[in-house]
């Protein structure tokens, strides 16, 4: 009895055997057939069934010519198990192991054009597949490499059967890594999905929200989307078309448009409600550095495209055409940001309240992401953006509406004739108790229509960037001012080797003293923004202001920031103030850098055109001043009419 009693213990702690396994136990429900780039080849098998599967005395083969056995592994019930030639099947960005390999084969290799593979089990066959990769692999386009794969609803052993049916390229959002950071569109261990078309996405479903334009390596340009449709649509088919036109539909044979037909991995690109899309250039990952895990973190590319580049040096558009229908349309023009981008390559985004058609027009409503954080490039290079994420703007100690005045312009220098080029300049004058930053604000130039009454920005040399353009920017101390002179020194030396008044060299604009002109300063307003700083007109022909003096306004008279924008308010310069001499000992007057307030209303205008103001005398001017400068100013026209 007791003899009894143990047997019957041990039969209870011994494993149950398990059954034999039977056609259909396992089905082959995803094939890596071609892996790319010297990546491993793996396949994957699923067990429809409620119970474990374990597969020892079963093989699979390559249409027989490689056999490799699968003992010990086990196929869960349900579930998935990957068969491959390594221990690792899928990576993250960093190198790092996502998905294990079930069973190391060793030498796993497939066709990559047409083969059968077979599982069998004491001889008997448990499944086949006849594969024929040509016919689903032009669904891998814009991918490096795709799985074939079992469609969900047919998990069987007899529907796996019909290749052109029942299998599929996943959809692209199934992205994963190999072993050598080569890009899977694949569901390797996972639940397997095909891709289900969605809604063609129409006029603003789909926004602009981000472009890198000038990333650190050329490769690597990328911009973001953001869906606003509720139910979100699908951009397979969609087509890019980037060039110098602000209608997408203009002329589409026109050879400065560029064009990319967006063709997915699987035929489908979903994009759903408040979901950021990142489209990257030839390159699988916007943010992160494979060598370097440690110091960042890896944000994929959502797609990869090609044909289109961003002009870094010119004005363009980025259009997004859905069916012929124009989707959202968004202006960019690196010059404009250039500048104010501290690190060198930074993206361009749009507040969260702009992501919509119309809020992101307009280049001022674009602005610079912030410099923090820091991130680094897939090439491990730096750059500041907000890559799948809402956006956000720089801000920086940029001067506001008045802060910032323009109080001396040199609009007409006297070089001579001896070679010897005199620039013309102007000057800065910071009106708060704090320093200013001016890098990323620009000057516009602009003249008067005499028939229109309106002024425009001239044809030719009409604005420049502090920062770019050979435009040097910089920061104007509390109560300080700065002068910018063209191309070179006040003195015409060279700037390379330091300039004796420390004025700064800028290109890009030019004045006239035969025209009524102005110039307006803008600076960003931190919101993607300009504030209109400052505004100074001059009309040096009217006003009398002669060849080589300067133009000078007081800072110091009340209501100061809207009096310099009529030319009437600003004086001649004096000439008592030679601050350089030509190559014929010429002097050239003004005060560049330093102060000179003028004594305004003391010589009475003139229907011929004398100056307002005069500044910089030594006593105020009676009978006796007033003729002296007569004959000066009399003397200044004849010597003009001459030359």
């Amino acid at each position: 009895m007791r003899a009894l009693s143990l047997i019957a213990a041990l039969a209870v702690l011994a494993p149950t055997p398990l059954l034999a396994v039977e056609p259909g136990d396992v089905v082959l429900s995803e094939l890596m057939i071609d892996s790319g780039a010297g990546a491993p080849e793996w396949l994957e098998l699923h067990n429809p069934g409620a119970l474990d599967v374990l597969l020892d005395g079963c093989t699979v083969s390559d249409d027989g010519v490689a056999v490799h056995s699968l003992d010990g592994l086990v196929v869960p019930a349900g579930g998935y198990a990957v068969v491959g030639e390594q221990a690792c099947v899928t990576f993250d960005a960093a190198g790092a192991c996502n998905q294990a390999t079930a069973l190391v084969t060793g030498d796993l290799s497939l066709n990559n054009d047409q083969d059968v593979v077979t599982v069998r089990c004491g001889g008997v066959l448990i499944d086949a597949v006849a594969y024929d990769w040509p016919a689903l692999e032009g669904d891998c386009v814009g991918a490096d490499s795709c799985s074939a794969n079992l469609a969900p609803d047919q998990l069987d052993a007899t529907a796996n059967d019909d290749w052109e049916g029942a299998w599929c390229v996943p959809p692209s959002s199934t992205f994963v890594f190999s072993v050598n950071q080569v890009a899977m569109i694949s569901t390797p261990g996972l639940p397997n999905v095909c891709p289900v078309a969605g809604a063609a996405c129409g006029p603003g479903d789909v926004v602009f929200t981000e472009l890198m334009i000038a990333p650190p390596s050329t490769t690597r340009e990328w911009f973001e989307l953001v869906a606003t449709r509720p139910d979100g649509c699908d951009l397979h088919g969609c087509v890019l078309r980037e060039g110098p036109y602000p209608d997408p539909a203009f002329e589409p044979t026109d050879e400065q448009w560029a064009t990319h037909t967006i063709n997915a991995p699987g035929n489908t690109l979903p994009v759903t409600d408040a979901d950021y899309l990142l489209f990257a250039k030839s390159a699988d990952t916007v943010v992160g550095d494979p060598s370097d895990p440690g110091e960042t973190f890896f944000i994929e590319a959502d797609y990869r495209y090609s044909e289109i580049t961003f002009a870094n040096g010119e004005a363009g558009w980025l259009h997004l055409v859905c069916g012929g229908v124009a989707v959202d349309s968004a202006p960019y023009d690196w010059t404009r940001f250039e500048a104010g981008c501290g690190m060198g390559s930074c993206s361009v985004n749009l507040l969260p309240e702009r992501e919509t058609a119309e809020g992101n027009d307009a280049l001022e409503q674009w602005c610079l992401a912030p410099d923090d954080p820091i991130y680094r490039s897939s090439t491990g290079l730096p750059f500041t953006g907000t890559p799948d994420a809402p956006g956000a703007c720089l801000v920086r100690p940029w001067p506001g509406s008045g802060d910032v005045l323009f109080t001396e312009i040199m609009v007409a220098p006297d070089s001579g004739n001896t070679g010897t080029t005199l620039p013309e300049w102007f000057e800065l004058t910071s009106m708060v108790s704090t320093g200013v930053e001016l890098d990323g604000c620009r000057i516009e130039r602009s003249r008067l229509d005499v028939e229109t009454g309106l002024y425009a920005p001239t044809s030719t040399s009409s604005e420049l960037v502090f920062g770019a353009d050979n435009t040097e920017g910089g920061s104007i101390l509390a109560g300080r001012s700065a002068v910018w002179s063209a191309g070179s020194c006040l003195d015409g030396a060279d700037p390379t080797t330091g300039c004796s008044r420390d004025e700064r060299v800028y290109g890009g604009i030019s004045f006239t003293n035969e025209e009524v002109e102005r110039l307006d300063l803008f600076c960003p307003d931190g919101s993607g923004g300009e504030v209109l700083v400052d505004r100074a007109g001059y009309d040096n022909k009217s006003h009398g202001i002669r060849t080589a003096h300067s133009a000078l306004f007081d800072p110091s008279v009340a209501d100061a920031g809207s009096l310099n924008d009529d030319a009437a308010q600003w004086c001649e310069a004096s000439f008592l103030d030679c601050y350089a001499t030509n190559g014929q000992g010429q002097c050239n007057y003004g005060t560049p850098g330093e102060p000179a307030p003028c004594e305004a209303g003391q010589i009475a205008m003139l229907p011929s055109g004398t100056p307002g103001c005069r500044c910089s005398l030594d006593e105020p001017v009676g009978a006796g001043g007033g003729v002296l400068f007569g004959l000066l100013l009399l003397l200044g026209r004849w010597r003009r009419t001459r030359e």
